[in-house]
């Protein structure tokens, strides 16, 4: 509780390279690359905040999902619900992982983020939130201004939740977008990019 990380970089670790379990820590000016398993990972009631991320997967089978998110049950206290803003995400090119995997009673909300994968962008689990069907703002994970560019598609078909709660969850904030994307040298933004408007901060979303 309280604690800041900040200025971090985590390159070609074997497993994630970042997992918070719990606590409220936030984190900024992170960049993780070529790690094993996920860039980031949060769980058991993780709620705090991570901004000004890049993360760049090495690709191949040794990836798995960009960003995972879990937690112990849908409702059950206390419930994963970070906030991940300002982001740039390149995931991995394998046929078993996306670029967010939502998993079982995670919240949370992502916004002014970049999302980049050679196979689907979102596997969003049904039982994510608060495990009833369909999307409810505040109880399940949350997209604000966000950029979508993924090669099979916005959500995997394998995903629970793939008629319904994911793509409502999309779908509630009209900024954002499903297009190509325009960096230079992996991660710099262009005018895509550039072009969507960004979403504010609230709360307690570090600045």
């Amino acid at each position: 509780n309280g604690t800041n990380i900040e200025y971090v970089q985590v390159h070609n670790n074997t497993d994630d390279g970042i997992e918070f379990f719990g606590g409220n820590a936030n984190a900024k000016y992170i960049v993780l690359t070529g790690n094993d398993d996920e860039q980031l990972d949060t769980d058991n009631g993780y709620q705090g905040n991570v901004q000004f991320m890049i993360a760049i997967q090495r690709g191949g089978d040794s990836s798995d999902n960009g960003i995972e998110a879990s937690s112990v049950a849908p409702n059950v206290g206390p419930f994963s619900d970070a906030t991940i803003a300002n982001f740039t995400m390149v995931a991995a090119d394998n046929t078993d992982s996306n670029g967010i995997r939502l998993n079982t009673g995670t919240r949370g909300t992502y916004l002014n983020g970049v999302l980049v994968d050679a196979n689907s962008c979102l596997d969003y689990e049904d039982d994510a939130g608060d495990g009833v069907v369909g999307f409810t703002d505040g109880v399940d994970p949350a997209f604000r201004s966000m950029l979508f560019d993924c090669d099979a598609g916005l959500l995997t078909s394998g995903g629970d939740a793939y008629p319904v709660k994911g793509p409502a969850a999309v779908d509630a904030d009209a900024n954002n977008t499903v297009a190509e994307n325009r960096h230079t040298s992996t991660f710099i933004h262009g005018r895509t990019e550039n072009a969507v408007l960004a979403a504010a901060l609230t709360g307690d979303a570090p600045l």
